[in-house]
């Protein structure tokens, strides 16, 4: 028996002075939730008996747990203490930094900084937080058969309940851990090159901005200073006009709005006869307006003036579009669509103050004769003829001030435009190359082109990353500039795409990067 004791007593007399790090899994337990997810030092003081174990802590404390959650207390590594620099994604433990009660939570580092980390827990409802490098070393786990440490492979994730502790989850050898920090070094690198050269292109597209800005600026000072006819009024206008004297008399005490709304109810309010005179006034005053305007744009078009190149500039471009430019400064605004004999119809409705609902004016369209209809009808037509012609204007004056910059008809497709003002800087024209089919230089497509424009539609299709790659092509000094000036004119320039009336984006980036690569720009 007492053989038998001994033999018994044996193993808790070696196992007594064993210190070990043990894991607390994730807990309801509200006394332990805040310290789950931890491994704390301690004492196995007896077997229980193949796999479980009865650990005290160092406040005295005991409890039974299991062999899993027991690692040894010696450990590879010292907080603060790692040779290879920490990347992203790698799981660590992190010290409570507490001389009473060492303990060290199980991490991952979500981003790493100069001297501190970003970590979030795994095994731990807290918040992610920021930990001082001292204070953080690489998480390992021991084979107690084989006797390794091995690194808890960052390449993994798992969704919350899945593993109760990190010795579960999917480990790998630390040369297998070295060859993926050399992998994440690399792509950081990769990455901050990239950066940079973004950083590069945006510059580049700044200054061309700037000096495009700036030569518009020396050449509207170039401008003859004709005055421009003041705009016709309306017979509201005539009417407040007319009425404000009055109404300020009556009620001194209101503001300028609330002026505005009394005249605006009283305007409502007046019937057909008393705004004939208004209506009369602003007939007059809006046939001055288009003699004025006349005279004015034939004052325009009629002088002439010695362009001065602004200091700095070079003349390549945009020489047919100056002059009428300048000839035509009024604001152009697209004329108004032409209304459909039924909302010709409607409208008289509404001045007739009858029933207007859409059932009502529906019903009395369809009773009308045919001889009613043609009222409207013929009106219709009218100003159909009428909104024709000024369409045809308004295109003319569009493509006049050179609307979309594209080369005049008959220029051969690739070539760069005739001679004539750039809106490049200094810098900007040492960029500029000898096409060699032309002999004069001419513009990066950048310098003619709505870039941010460009840069939304291309983000929409792919990523922001290929239009600074598009920049880049597009450099004078760069090797595929060749390929990308012409996928330029052809797609963005001179031939946009003729269903959207809009850049053909997609087929400029196939002809730059071919149709595999852009496939693969827009999956990733």
């Amino acid at each position: 028996m007492n053989v038998a004791g001994v033999a018994k007593k044996s193993p808790v007399k070696s196992r007594a002075t064993k210190k070990v790090r043990v894991w607390w899994p994730p807990t309801k337990n509200k006394s332990k939730s805040d310290m789950s997810g931890m491994f704390w030092p301690a004492k196995m003081i007896e077997m229980k008996g193949t796999d479980k174990a009865v650990v005290e802590y160092d406040n005295g404390d005991r409890e039974t747990t299991s062999l899993e959650n027991c690692q040894p207390f010696k450990f590879p590594g010292e907080f603060g203490g790692e040779k290879r620099p920490l990347a992203e994604g790698e799981y660590v433990e992190v010290s409570n930094n507490s001389k009473s009660d060492p303990a060290a939570w199980f991490a991952r580092i979500v981003k790493v900084k100069k001297v501190n980390c970003e970590v979030e827990y795994p095994f731990c409802d807290g918040e992610p937080e920021n930990k001082n490098m001292e204070l953080i070393r690489r998480a390992r786990i021991h084979d107690e058969g084989t006797g390794v440490w091995s690194f808890v492979d960052p390449r993994q994730k798992w969704k919350d309940g899945k593993f109760s502790s990190p010795m579960e989850a999917k480990l790998y050898s630390e040369e297998e851990h070295k060859e993926w920090l050399k992998e994440q070094a690399a792509a950081q690198t990769s990455s901050k090159e990239a950066s940079r050269s973004g950083m590069t292109n945006k510059l580049a597209v700044k200054q061309d901005k700037i000096a495009k800005k700036q030569m518009m600026k020396e050449m509207r000072a170039q401008v003859p200073n004709i005055k421009k006819p003041a705009r016709a009024k309306t017979a509201y206008l005539f009417f407040c006009e007319h009425h404000r004297p009055q109404v300020r008399a009556e009620k001194p005490q209101l503001s300028m709005v609330e002026v505005t709304k009394v005249l605006g109810e009283m305007w409502k309010k007046a019937s057909e006869e008393s705004r004939k005179d208004f209506d009369l006034l602003a007939l007059a005053d809006q046939k001055r307006h288009n003699k004025e305007m006349e005279k004015y744009l034939e004052q325009l078009r009629s002088h002439t003036f010695q362009f001065q190149v602004p200091h700095g500039f070079t003349p390549t471009m945009f020489s047919p579009m100056f002059p009428q430019v300048f000839a035509c400064q009024e604001k152009l605004r697209k004329p108004t669509k032409p209304k459909s004999e039924y909302t010709l119809f409607q409208n008289a409705m509404k001045k007739q103050k009858t029933d207007c609902s859409e059932e009502a004016v529906a019903e009395r369209w369809n009773n009308l004769s045919k001889e009613e209809r043609s009222v409207y009808t013929r009106k219709a037509d009218q100003a159909r003829e009428v909104y024709e012609k000024k369409m045809e204007e308004y295109n003319t004056k569009k493509k006049m001030r050179g609307g979309n910059n594209r080369p005049p008809v008959g220029t051969p497709q690739g070539s760069p435009p005739p001679g004539g003002m750039t809106t490049q800087s200094p810098k900007a024209a040492e960029r500029t190359v000898p096409h060699p089919q032309f002999q004069n230089p001419y513009l990066p497509p950048t310098q003619t082109m709505d870039m941010e424009d460009l840069r939304k539609r291309i983000k929409t299709l792919t990523s922001e990353d290929v239009y600074y790659q598009v920049i880049d092509f597009l450099r004078s000094d760069s090797p595929n500039f060749g390929t990308a000036w012409s996928a330029a004119q052809q797609y963005l320039v001179s031939q946009p795409n003729p269903i959207m009336k809009k850049p053909d984006v997609k087929g400029f980036l196939v002809a730059v990067f071919g149709i595999e690569a852009y496939e693969q720009m827009k999956k990733s």
